[in-house]
């Protein structure tokens, strides 16, 4: 029996992945986000934590040695949640499993969606500073609907991926403990929940909100994206976009 317990967050900073450390203490495995990882490269990764494990390195080695090799493509408020999230996990001897594990075509696709909608959303906004309201709106929307494609794809790939993680799990770490408690950490725009096997009964999922104090356009953005998931058109969409392209504006000020 698999006991999985999604925890949305807001992974940047270190005050923000303190908030997992009870998780961790209580939890057989954990997850972190690891968009777009492929089935290899989540082995790899579990392979590398398991040698760490085993190795027994002492808190300061690892946080001088070991660490640094983590989170290198991440900006600081990012890396700053990563590695305090895994000194919590190698102080507790945490095994790690990684939800995310695509084909190398769906690790392809989540990237380009990514990067697209980026663009497209940075661009959009740039038309409207410029003046071109209407062209802008319509470029951010454009963007915002590649996210969600995107945040939908994540979603289900750990859904399905949640019907052999306890294998996976068990046979990774000779873990015997029944029920097996999992908790997954992933981004508040994220719903993983949606997509679940209802009709296996080995599995049981909840889910927990530790973003739920989000303002500005952070907020904005999980407000966003649960909007166009439920299938909001270019019109309903026009002032949630103006809403949020006005909190940029004041967050310069």
């Amino acid at each position: 029996m698999l006991h999985a317990t999604i925890l949305k967050t807001h992974h940047q900073f270190e005050s923000e992945a303190r908030k997992l450390v009870d998780y961790v203490r209580s939890a057989h495995a954990f997850s972190y986000e690891s968009s777009g990882t492929t089935v290899q490269g989540a082995f790899e990764i579990e392979k590398k934590w398991k040698s760490i494990l085993d190795a027994s390195h002492s808190r300061s080695r690892f946080k001088r040695e070991i660490l640094p090799t983590f989170g290198a493509n991440l900006d600081a408020s990012q890396k700053a949640y990563v590695h305090t999230l895994l000194e919590y996990l190698h102080r507790n001897e945490t095994p790690v499993y990684i939800a995310e594990r695509f084909s190398i075509e769906e690790s392809k696709r989540e990237n380009e969606l990514y990067t697209k909608g980026l663009w497209m959303q940075a661009n959009g906004y740039s038309l409207i500073e410029a003046g071109h309201r209407q062209a802008g709106i319509e470029k951010v929307y454009g963007g915002l609907v590649k996210e969600v494609q995107r945040q939908c794809l994540i979603d289900k790939n750990i859904a399905n991926n949640l019907n052999s993680a306890e294998e996976v799990i068990r046979a990774r770490y000779g873990i015997v403990a029944d029920p097996l408690s999992l908790f997954i950490q992933i981004g508040a725009v994220h719903s993983p929940e949606d997509y679940v096997d209802s009709q296996n009964g080995s599995l049981q999922v909840s889910v927990l909100s530790l973003a739920d104090h989000l303002r500005g356009t952070n907020k904005s953005k999980v407000e966003m994206s649960n909007v166009i998931r439920n299938g909001a058109s270019l019109f309903e969409m026009e002032k949630f976009i103006v809403a949020d392209y006005e909190l940029m504006l004041n967050s310069r000020k």
